[in-house]
Parts: C-alpha cells; sequence; structure tokens
C-alpha cells in the first residue's frame, strides 16, 4: 500500500467541525439557559464586563465538547462556524473566566447556580412518570495538587464532594463540594434534606439508597419521620456480629445475585436497632466463607450488612435493589468525572473550583435534558463519548442565503440532525 499524498491549504470558508454541538447550544437557546442563568448570578460589576451567560453557556459548550482546562475554551472560541450559528460575538479569555470563577465563588454565584441546577432538574422530571422518587448518594475523590487541597482519607491530596443522584433519570438533584479533610460521613443529613429541597412541589423522594458513610441515627429517624423507606451500608459492632452469629442455620439462604447467578454466599435478616433510633430496623446480612478465617475478629465468615425499613419485602429483593446503587450511583459519578472532566481542577482555590464543579454538573444535567427532550430513547443510555462521536463533531459548512444562514453537512449525516433540529424546534419554551 502506498503512503496517501495530498496536500493543504487554508480556507475562507466558514466551516465547523461540530455541527451537532451548534444544535446543542441552540436546544440550550430555546429553552432559555441564558435567560434563567442571568437571573439567578450576580450581574457584571460595570456595563462594560461580561454578563454571567457569557461566561457559563461557553463553557458548558466546553464540557460537552470534551475540554479539560480552561484553556481549552479556545476551541469554542476558533471555532467560528459555531460561534456564527449561535449569534456568538465574544467569548471570554481563559483568564477572564479563571477570575470570574473565584468572584463567584466568594459570593452568591454559588447559590444562584444551584438555582440554575433546580430549574434544569424540573425539565428532566417532566417526563417521568413517578411523583415518589429514589435518592442515591454518594461522595468521590478528586486528586488536585493544589495549595489549599487537603489530604483525604484514602491518602490523596484533593477533594472529596457529595453528589446526590435522582435513580429514575440520572439527574444529579444536589452536590456539595467539600474540602478533602471532610469525611464522607459529615453533614449527611443535611445534604439529603437540600437534595429534597431541590425537588420541584409536585415530586418527592420516597426511597434512599447510600453507603455504609451514612449509617447514622439521625438519617434513620429522618427517613421515618418522612416515611421514606431505605437501605444504608451498615457497621460491624460486636453486639451485631454477636446477634448474627447466634442465628440459627436454618435461617440462611444460598444468595442469587440480581444477574440470577448462584454464589457461594448465604443471606439472612436480623431485627436490629441503634442508640438513638426510635423503630427497630431489619439488618440484611450476606456472608461468605472466607479462605483464611479470622478467628480473632469475624470467625470464619466475611460479612457484607445492609440497613434497611422495607420489612414485608424478601431479603434478596432489598440487596438486589440496593445493589442497584453501582450502576444509578457510582457509575454516573465516573460519567462526571471521565466524560465531563470533572476529575481535573483548574483553579487555585476550593470556591472557584466549587462553581467550576457545580456548572460541570449543570453541562451533566442538560445532556441528560438533551438526551430525553431530542436525542430520543436510542439515546437514553449512551455516554457523552458517544454523542461526541455521532452528534457533536461532524463537519459543517456555513452559507448565507437570501434570508438566513445555511448550515450545510455531508449527506450521510444530514438525516440525524434534521431530526435533532426539528425536535428542538418543536420544544415548547419551558420558561
Amino acid at each position: 500500500m502506498t503512503d496517501p499524498s495530498f496536500s493543504l491549504r487554508p480556507s475562507k470558508e466558514t466551516l465547523t467541525a461540530q455541527s451537532g454541538l451548534a444544535l446543542f447550544g441552540k436546544f440550550c437557546q430555546r429553552i432559555g439557559l441564558s435567560k434563567t442563568v442571568r437571573e439567578q448570578l450576580p450581574p457584571p460589576g460595570s456595563n462594560r464586563g461580561y454578563h454571567p451567560d457569557a461566561y457559563v453557556l461557553p463553557l458548558v459548550m466546553m464540557l460537552h465538547a470534551g475540554g479539560r482546562y480552561l484553556e481549552d475554551i479556545r476551541a469554542i472560541c476558533k471555532d467560528k462556524g459555531l460561534c456564527r450559528l449561535l449569534k456568538i460575538k465574544t467569548i471570554p479569555e481563559a483568564g477572564s473566566i479563571g477570575d470570574w470563577l473565584r468572584r463567584m465563588g466568594e459570593n452568591e454565584g454559588i447559590d444562584g447556580l444551584a438555582n440554575v441546577n433546580k430549574w434544569v432538574i424540573a425539565q428532566t422530571l417532566h417526563s417521568v412518570d413517578h411523583k415518589k422518587l429514589t435518592l442515591d448518594i454518594d461522595a468521590t475523590g478528586i486528586v488536585a495538587h493544589k495549595f489549599e487541597a487537603q489530604y483525604t482519607y484514602k491518602k490523596f491530596k484533593g477533594y472529596m464532594p457529595i453528589v446526590g443522584h435522582i435513580a429514575e433519570n440520572g439527574a444529579v438533584v444536589a452536590e456539595e463540594f467539600r474540602a478533602g479533610n471532610v469525611s464522607p460521613a459529615t453533614d449527611n443529613l443535611a445534604f439529603i434534606k437540600s437534595c429534597v429541597s431541590q425537588l420541584p412541589e409536585e415530586k418527592c423522594f420516597a426511597s434512599l439508597r447510600a453507603d455504609a458513610a451514612s449509617y447514622q441515627s439521625a438519617i434513620i429517624k429522618y427517613c421515618e419521620d418522612q416515611n421514606m423507606t431505605y437501605a444504608i451500608g451498615g457497621k460491624m459492632s460486636k453486639a451485631l456480629l454477636e446477634t448474627i452469629q447466634r442465628a440459627g442455620n436454618t435461617s440462611w439462604k444460598p444468595y442469587v445475585d440480581r444477574h440470577g447467578v448462584k454464589t457461594d454466599s448465604q443471606i439472612t435478616t436480623v431485627s436490629w436497632s441503634m442508640e438513638q433510633s426510635t423503630k427497630p430496623f431489619s439488618m440484611i446480612v450476606l456472608r461468605t466463607v472466607l479462605e483464611k478465617p479470622d478467628l480473632f475478629e469475624t470467625g470464619r465468615y466475611k460479612y457484607h450488612i445492609v440497613a434497611t425499613n422495607r420489612l414485608e419485602e424478601d431479603s434478596t429483593a432489598v440487596l438486589h435493589w440496593y445493589s442497584e446503587r453501582g450502576e444509578h450511583s457510582e457509575n454516573r459519578i465516573k460519567e462526571l468525572k471521565n466524560g465531563f472532566s470533572l476529575d481535573y481542577m483548574p483553579c487555585g482555590t476550593q470556591g472557584a473550583n466549587a462553581v467550576f464543579f457545580r456548572i460541570g454538573v449543570l453541562a451533566y444535567n442538560l445532556f441528560i435534558l438533551f438526551k430525553r427532550e431530542v436525542l430520543g430513547k436510542r439515546w437514553l443510555r449512551s455516554q457523552i463519548q458517544t454523542v461526541r462521536l455521532h452528534v457533536y463533531n461532524l463537519p459543517g459548512k456555513i452559507v448565507r442565503t437570501a434570508r438566513m444562514l445555511c448550515l450545510r453537512i455531508p449527506e450521510s449525516f444530514f438525516l440525524i440532525l434534521k431530526q435533532i433540529k426539528e425536535r428542538i424546534e418543536a420544544i415548547p419554551a419551558f420558561t
């Protein structure tokens, strides 16, 4: 095979390598994102300053395009075709964006973004029939070698944000950007209440799933008071271990996982309560034989325990439901960090990084909304990398006809972008 031979020449034509991203930008404009951002975030300090949407929208688009650093905003600036289609005249430089993030982190900007996200959450729930939802919460670590960053319990320097997901549609209902030295168990009840407050009035959380960091009597009492069912990872104690070991052999059943695979583990349920809990609850216990038994601690078994108030249900079914956290929470946090580059924080101060993280969450929720309202069912399980490849990163040429701009694209891509454009134009104004 001979080497292909071709030449390179500059063109004065207005082109874009991101025709699909232009349609996502049009979608954001259609639903009134810029208007909502201006209403909720502080205005510029002078008539010559940029309005907040001039920072938020380009950052959202940069994260959708795969940008990782603030300097990657230049890829949006240099795409003249994209800017022309969306009527974006100027975009702040990376240094100006960094200064704005720091200013927002020092005043009410972070709260304003929470209100913007609450507005987006309400839109994502329009197509969810359930009035009663499931809340999944989990903390995650972000490595950051910043001056203000603190060491986490996992012995790396960075941050430890906590994230709450709506299991039914995958949207992030709330997040809290925490310093690295803050324990994952700190103020989790306050965070749960914050998640509840972000829902529209016609929706509510009926269930909670969380890991052992939320195994707290205050959280269990709150769930009981709010009539919420829960499944929370438990913590072993000497008294609980003795109770488990007193369970008769006939109470243990073979455990079949949620994929229908029979395992070597056994499952049972014991009644349990905490010192400050008002009602007893069930502790689902999964035991597995240890290859090297610890005779002085747990004996010949390894235990996995889950606290729940779903007393009338089969313990195996409840454990299957709890195990879905891996898909509904942990995998979606991976999408946040890997797909939207939130595993990297661009600024030196925690406040500025908290604002950037919240904008990243906003970009993620807009992606959830874009898939549901525009792309359709076949794309609902697609990650952002797939949408970039098949939708966003499609070439186009911008020309002006007698009355309007026209985006010309190759015939092989025309049908999918035409359908997307028609669906965007059919969306009623949410505002």
